[in-house]
């Protein structure tokens, strides 16, 4: 696997090949790409979301970052959340100060808490109010691996701690039924429309807004 060298002497992974079954789109292979560089030069208690609708898919893509990840030093500290925890904010952070020494916090089984209206109701506000706590516990960035719907969920129900993160990363698995001219324009899409062009009478220069972020 090819490295470089950072200033402080510590080496980082550059890229992190996929298991030789999973191919993603295009989009997708961008997405990685740029998860698995960025993830090594976040310091801090950055968020990060990867959003992956596939479970079989999820779960295959973070434990070969994982191992990847830690097979080159670099100590990532992976979290699962319980289906059944009353307190699913209360248990990641729990986790998270286990373990001081971690560069990357991987945290799965979010979507569980945010499935039912009571357990999204008891999650964003606990997420909400406990944002405070997560720079005084966490010293590395936390990568939430979650699907479109739970992420949706996340970003309108607890905007305040959405406001954190440092980046989001789409990821999906090439299945072949989908031609190239068909992923062509969906790209069109996506780069045509995502973001909201404001206007302002005090300002010469538009502001480019992300849709996704000022829609609900």
């Amino acid at each position: 696997m090819e490295t470089i060298e950072r200033s402080d002497n510590d080496s980082i992974i550059v890229s992190a090949a996929l298991p030789e079954d999973i191919k993603l789109t295009p989009p997708s292979e961008d997405a990685w790409s740029r998860l698995v560089k960025g993830l090594q030069l976040e310091r801090g208690p950055r968020l990060l979301f990867v959003i992956v609708d596939s479970p079989r898919l999820r779960g295959r893509l973070a434990s070969n970052l994982a191992g990847s990840l830690n097979g080159s030093g670099f100590r990532v500290n992976c979290v699962t959340l319980e289906p059944s925890s009353p307190q699913p904010v209360g248990e990641m952070l729990k986790a998270i100060e286990e373990q001081p020494d971690a560069r990357a916090h991987f945290i799965h089984g979010l979507e569980h808490g945010l499935s039912t209206p009571e357990g999204a109701d008891r999650t964003l506000t606990a997420l909400s109010f406990g944002r405070e706590r997560i720079p005084a516990i966490a010293k590395a960035p936390l990568v939430f691996w979650l699907d479109s719907e739970s992420f949706k969920r996340l970003a309108a129900g607890a905007p305040a701690f959405m406001q954190w993160r440092a980046g989001e990363f789409r990821v999906e698995e090439d299945d072949g039924s989908m031609s190239q001219a068909l992923r062509q324009y969906r790209q069109h899409i996506i780069d045509r429309f995502s973001k909201l062009t404001l206007y302002s009478v005090t300002s010469e220069k538009p502001l480019a807004v992300d849709l996704e972020r000022v829609f609900v």
